[in-house]
């Protein structure tokens, strides 16, 4: 009778507890807008509109984690170096991308 009983608690409990688990997951995924809007410092200045909208570099090039978790991440340095040790803007088209971040109140992000 008391193994019985200890039995019974025991399966009350991992239903409980597993119960308040998936309610607590869904909970918090199911929340509007959870995420959005999320944005770390980057640490250099970086344009999105130049590599992604002007020279149409898919995403997840640069973000190859960004399907599995729930933020994109910044990429490690060597991900940027893959082009940039051939490829390298001139000083004069740096100056016009920040003289236009001026301009447009934008700041790196």
């Amino acid at each position: 009778m008391k193994s019985r009983i200890t039995t019974i608690y025991l399966i009350i409990g991992v239903l409980l507890s597993v119960s308040i688990f998936v309610s607590s997951y869904t909970a918090n995924v199911r929340l509007p807008d959870n995420h959005q809007g999320y944005e770390p410092v980057q640490p250099i200045a970086f344009s999105h509109r130049l590599h992604a909208g002007e020279m149409g570099m898919q995403c997840l090039y640069c973000h190859f984690g960004a399907e599995k978790s729930k933020h994109a991440g910044i990429p490690p340095v060597n991900v940027c170096m893959n082009c940039h040790k051939y490829v390298s803007a001139p000083f004069v088209d740096t100056k016009a991308e920040e003289q236009l971040a001026t301009k447009e109140n934008r700041k790196p992000r």
